[in-house]
């Protein structure tokens, strides 16, 4: 709002190859794009021979060392505010197994097919409504609002007196930093490590200032909008820079695990509303099966983004499921 201000103004230079040099913020707020070593000049992020990022000196990031799935093993920070690593142990097939944070006392966080632990302690495993955490020899059941894109909108549960409770509340601008500065409180009823499950239902990896997603291919900075790491489906987004995040259209399009933005399937009493919206923004034809919602592209597409798009919605391998109603 106007008594808030513009919370951002950001400058980006890149080289040749698109891979992004600074960022030069031009306003001086408390939220939104941070530079923890404000002492330091505008220096360039640097690059791996597979363009992974290796330093993000704003972050006091000084070098990143990754696998042969380009994911990260581990992650030394050093600057104003904290100094230490962060550690990453995965299966043979690149799923996160294991994350370990030096700083002091080692936090060591354990993920094992929806059960994480923290320091060996059961924090809370998922449900397909939200997660169960677990308290002393009890468990309590939490639930969360999502919204179209997956992101948790919303936490609550039934207190100790029987009483619903609204554990937070998170709110979102297109490219995932979260709004601030309202509905900002949160309750102990919940988890703090499952608490950390927001945009797009990622883990935001918040340790040591890093604040990075974690999609499972990739990791994704919401305060810049733009992967770290080159998409391992390159080869389809040819047209696209290859750090780029949803081709720059986080409210139409949705990427589960940094890999590729998907298609929809649009159901609800306000599907045909949403078609029209959809097709407002693009030069294709985009039409809805009344009887299973699929959506289908027809006509010349204009534009790169309209290619990725049209391909996207006639390939029959991706599903993404979107309920629009007049509630949500």
């Amino acid at each position: 709002n106007a008594h808030f201000g513009l919370m951002d103004k950001l400058l980006f230079s890149y080289d040749t190859g698109n891979q992004l040099q600074t960022v030069i913020d031009e306003v001086t707020a408390p939220f939104g794009f941070k530079k923890v070593n404000s002492e330091i000049a505008n220096t360039n992020y640097t690059y791996d021979a597979n363009g992974n990022m290796l330093a993000d000196p704003n972050k006091g990031i000084t070098n990143v060392t990754y696998n042969h799935f380009n994911l990260p093993t581990t992650i030394t920070i050093s600057n104003t505010e904290k100094i230490g690593n962060i550690s990453y142990i995965y299966d043979a097939d690149g799923t996160k197994l294991k994350k370990v944070v030096t700083e002091g006392s080692p936090l060591i966080i354990e993920y094992s097919d929806g059960y994480v632990y923290q320091n060996g302690e059961l924090q809370f495993f998922s449900t397909p409504e939200g997660y169960v955490t677990k308290e002393d020899s009890k468990y309590r059941y939490v639930y969360n609002y999502e919204d179209h894109l997956g992101n948790v909108r919303l936490s609550y549960t039934k207190n100790d007196t029987g009483n619903l409770e609204i554990i937070e509340e998170k709110n979102y601008y297109p490219f995932g930093l979260e709004h601030r500065g309202y509905n900002n409180t949160v309750s102990a009823q919940g988890n703090s490590i499952a608490e950390k499950f927001k945009y797009n239902g990622k883990e935001l990896n918040d340790e040591l200032g890093l604040d990075w997603y974690d999609y499972g291919a990739r990791n994704y900075d919401p305060m810049i909008g733009r992967w770290f790491n080159i998409d391992p489906l390159a080869e389809d987004y040819y047209s696209f820079s290859l750090y780029n995040y949803t081709l720059n259209d986080p409210i139409r399009n949705i990427d589960p695990d940094g890999r590729g933005v998907e298609d929809v399937i649009v159901t609800g009493d306000s599907a045909n509303k949403f078609v029209e919206q959809l097709n407002e923004g693009t030069s294709l034809e985009i039409t809805r099966d009344a009887e299973t919602g699929k959506l289908t592209a027809t006509g010349k597409a204009k534009t790169g983004a309209d290619r990725v798009l049209e391909k996207a919605i006639n390939d029959e391998n991706i599903t993404v499921n979107i309920n629009a109603t007049t509630s949500n």
